[in-house]
């Protein structure tokens, strides 16, 4: 259903504006994080993956993303 696919590719298309308009912003790590389970809803799991070490290598301890990357380990 082309309806679905656009919803879950629009939240993705603002997280990427979000990082190219706030840069090196300190809460960058939690767009890359809400990036990162976007992708995961799609079921895009290297793209989740990838999004979550980013947000873990800005701000190391966010638990958020390494719990979630954790998570995708475990599947």
């Amino acid at each position: 259903i082309p309806g679905n696919h656009e919803v879950g590719i629009c939240p993705i298309k603002m997280y990427e504006s979000c990082i190219e308009m706030i840069g090196d912003n300190k809460y960058i790590h939690a767009v890359y994080y809400n990036m990162g389970v976007a992708y995961r809803k799609l079921n895009k799991i290297d793209k989740a993956k990838e999004c979550f070490i980013k947000s873990i290598e800005i701000e190391p301890n966010y638990q958020k993303a390494i719990e979630s990357l954790k998570a995708i380990h475990k599947k």
